[in-house]
C-alpha cells in the first residue's frame, strides 16, 4: 500500500543523505556499546556521561541524573499529551518520507531538538498508527539510522520509541543495548512492549542491568507478570533502585507475592530483609501500607518470623520506621489501623528492649565503611543514644557530617562545630563575590559544607559571624540567601560590625533578583533594628 503518491518502493538508504548533525559529534548510541561491561552487561561509569552533555547542560545548570527528568515528570508532572507538538512532528516526517533530501530531513531532526520528547511522544506515535506509516519501509530504515548515529538525546528517545512501531522482533537486542543507559530505558521499554509478542524476558533483562529510573520503569511495566521467575526477582532483588524504593516497594511485594513467600518454610534472610525494607518503603510517592490489602497478615507473619531472631541494624530501623508509618496511618484512617498499630507495637518494644545494639552501633560507627557507618548513625538515632562526639570526629578526619554536628540544642556543641567549620572549610576560596550560580557538583564541595552550617546558625544569634559574612560573599546563591536568613532572624545587634556596608555593597553587585529583594527587606525590617 501505498501513501505518497509515487512514493519509493524500496526503502531510503538514509547514509547517503547528509547528516543535519555535525559529523565530528559522537554517536550515543556507539558511545553506549563502547562503554558495556563484558562481564556483567551492565553501562560502566564512564558510560553515564553522554556525549552531548556539554551541549545539554551549560557550567553551572542542574543536571538530572540518568532518566530523571522523563522519571520525575512522567510520575508527577503529567508527560507525553502535547498533541499540537506531536502534529507539527508528524507533519514534518510525513514530508521527509514523501520527497527524503538533506533539508527535509534536517527540517524534522531540528524540531526535535526543540522540546522535550517526553511531552509530546504519545500522540505523536498514535499519528503514525493511526495513518499506517508503519507500512512504508522507510520509516524504519530513518529510525534505525538515527538511532545508530545521532548525536542528540532527544533525537535519538524519539527514534527510540520510533523503531518500536516498526521493529522486527530481531530488534529487541538492540533497544536493550541502548537502554542500559537509564536516559533511555523508558523509551526502549515502550519500544519492546510495542515489538515483541511477549516481551517480558526482554524487559527483565533491560530490569537487571539497571538500578535508578529504569529499574522503575521496568518494574512497572512487570508489574502484571505472572512468571513465577520475574516474580522472584521483583520480590527479593528488583524493588532495590538508586532513586527511591518508595517507587517500587508495593509493586514488587504484591508481584512477587511477599505474604506467599513468607509462609513458606524456612524463609531465608534475603527475603526476611527484602520484606523489612519493602514494608518500611510503603509509603508516598509511592502506595501506602493502607493501599496493600495483605499488610495486616504480612506485619503479623514477619512480627512471628522476627521474633526469635536476632536483627540486623537495617532491620531495627526497618521495623522502626513501619511503626511509625502506622501511627499515621492510625490517625488518618481511624481504629482499624490503630489496631494493627498497637499489635505491631507490641513486637517493636520488645525488638527495643534487647541487649546488644550499643554494641552494633559501635561496631557500625567504628567502620571506615560510609554505608556502615550511616546505618549506624540511623540507629542511634532510633534509640536516642548520642553519637554527636563521633560526628564530630568524623568531621575532623576528613568526612562528612556538617548536617549531623549542627542537630543539636547545646550552644557549646554548636559553637565548636562552628569553630571546626572555620578551621577546616576555606573560607577564602568561597567568598569570591556574587554570581547566578547554583553551586551543584564535585567543585563545590566547600560551598555545601557551608549550606549545613548556615541553615542551622538563625537558631544562635550572634554564632558564626564569620560563616555568614562568607556566605554574604558565595558565588552560590543559596550560601547568600541563607547568611540573609540567619541576619534576619538574629537581629541587628547580633551582626558583624561590617554587615551593614556588605550589604549595602551587595546591593550593587547582586545578580539575582530576588536575592536583592531580600537584601533590602533585611536592611529594612524593624526586627533586623530591634531585635535581640
Amino acid at each position: 500500500m501505498k501513501f505518497f503518491g509515487k512514493g519509493p518502493k524500496e526503502p531510503i538508504d538514509f547514509s547517503k543523505i547528509a547528516p543535519p548533525w555535525d559529523s565530528k559529534r559522537a554517536s550515543i548510541y556507539r558511545h553506549i556499546l563502547a562503554n558495556i561491561d563484558s562481564e556483567d552487561g551492565k553501562l560502566t561509569k564512564a558510560g553515564q556521561t553522554l556525549p552531548d552533555d556539554d551541549v545539554v547542560y551549560k557550567p553551572g545548570d542542574l543536571r538530572w541524573v540518568p532518566g530523571g527528568f522523563d522519571g520525575a515528570f512522567g510520575h508527577h508532572g503529567g508527560g507525553g499529551a502535547d498533541e499540537s507538538t506531536a502534529k507539527k512532528h508528524f507533519k514534518h516526517l510525513k514530508k521527509l518520507l514523501k520527497s527524503p533530501s538533506s533539508d527535509s530531513v534536517a527540517v524534522f531532526y531540528e524540531h526535535l531538538l526543540e522540546e522535550k520528547t517526553l511531552g509530546f511522544i504519545d500522540p505523536f506515535l498514535e499519528f503514525i498508527l493511526r495513518e499506517e506509516l508503519i507500512q512504508d519501509p522507510s520509516l524504519y530504515s530513518l529510525t534505525k539510522w538515527i538511532l545508530k548515529n545521532s548525536p542528540d538525546r532527544e533525537a535519538l528517545k524519539t527514534a527510540i520509541a520510533m523503531l518500536g512501531t516498526c521493529a522486527t522482533e530481531d530488534d529487541s537486542d538492540l533497544f536493550i543495548e541502548i537502554g542500559k543507559h537509564e536516559e533511555f530505558t523508558l523509551y526502549a521499554i515502550v519500544a519492546i512492549t510495542h515489538s515483541l509478542s511477549d516481551p517480558e524476558d526482554s524487559l527483565w533483562q533491560l530490569g537487571k542491568a539497571v538500578d535508578g529510573w529504569g529499574r522503575i520503569h521496568v518494574i512497572e511495566t512487570l508489574a502484571t507478570t505472572k512468571n513465577p521467575a520475574i516474580q522472584d526477582w521483583m520480590l527479593l532483588e528488583g524493588y532495590r533502585n538508586t532513586v527511591m524504593y518508595e517507587y517500587t516497594a508495593y509493586t514488587c511485594a504484591t508481584t512477587g507475592r511477599l505474604m506467599q513467600a513468607l509462609c513458606g518454610p524456612n524463609p531465608s534472610a534475603q527475603l526476611i530483609d527484602a520484606a523489612c525494607t519493602m514494608l518500611q518503603h510503603m509509603n508516598s510517592p509511592g502506595p501506602s501500607l493502607a493501599d496493600y490489602q495483605e499488610a495486616p497478615m504480612v506485619l503479623s507473619k514477619l512480627a512471628e518470623i522476627l521474633k526469635d531472631r536476632e536483627l540486623s541494624l537495617r532491620q531495627l530501623i526497618s521495623v522502626y520506621a513501619i511503626q511509625v508509618n502506622l501511627g499515621y496511618l492510625a490517625e488518618e484512617l481511624g481504629a482499624e489501623w490503630k489496631k494493627e498499630k498497637e499489635k505491631f507495637e507490641r513486637f517493636y518494644n520488645q525488638v527495643l528492649s534487647r541487649d546488644g545494639w550499643a554494641r552494633k552501633i559501635d561496631a557500625a560507627l567504628d567502620s571506615d565503611d560510609d554505608i556502615k557507618f550511616a546505618e549506624g548513625g540511623e540507629a542511634a538515632r532510633v534509640l536516642n543514644i548520642d553519637i554527636w562526639e563521633r560526628y564530630y570526629q568524623r568531621v575532623l578526619n576528613g568526612k562528612d557530617g556538617w548536617y549531623y554536628l549542627m542537630q543539636t540544642t547545646n550552644r557549646d556543641r554548636a559553637e565548636r562545630a562552628i569553630s571546626l567549620a572555620e578551621r577546616l572549610i576555606p573560607l577564602d576560596k568561597i567568598a569570591t563575590g556574587p554570581t547566578d550560580s547554583l553551586g551543584l557538583g564535585p567543585d563545590y564541595k566547600h560551598h555545601s559544607d557551608l549550606d549545613w552550617l548556615l541553615s542551622a546558625l538563625p537558631d544562635w544569634p550572634g554564632c558564626g559571624q564569620k560563616l555568614v559574612t562568607t556566605g554574604l560573599l558565595s558565588p552560590v546563591v543559596r550560601n547568600r540567601n541563607m547568611s540573609l536568613q540567619a541576619l534576619k532572624q538574629w537581629g541587628r545587634n547580633h551582626w558583624p560590625p561590617e554587615t551593614d556596608s556588605v550589604l549595602k555593597q551587595m546591593l550593587l553587585l547582586e545578580p539575582n533578583e530576588q536575592t536583592r529583594k531580600l537584601i533590602s527587606e533585611v536592611l529594612m525590617n524593624e526586627d533586623s533594628v530591634n531585635g535581640d
